[in-house]
């Protein structure tokens, strides 16, 4: 995939993993609140909140790798590291 692909793909996942933590809030606040008697939905915020910060972090983390990846001038070759892996070797 393309640079600007995988950076969509990241901003779309950083997006969800916002919602879910806005929903994770919006859940766990009305049974603060008292305003939703189950505890199973605030259980359910919970989880929302754990899977949302996890999508956002780990979207935000390869959306910056992408980035850097995007910035790199000239990555090094790979028959380069090949033959530097066989002197190492000997």
């Amino acid at each position: 995939m393309d640079s600007n692909r995988m950076k969509s793909t990241y901003m779309l996942r950083i997006l969800a993993g916002a919602y879910l933590i806005y929903i994770a809030y919006s859940l766990v606040g009305g049974y603060v609140k008292g305003e939703t008697p189950s505890f199973w939905i605030a259980l359910a915020g919970a989880a929302f909140g754990i899977i949302g910060a996890g999508l956002l972090y780990f979207s935000i983390k390869g959306w910056i790798r992408c980035t850097k990846a995007a910035n790199d001038p000239e990555p090094e070759p790979e028959d380069e590291k090949e033959e530097e892996d066989e002197k190492r070797a000997e």
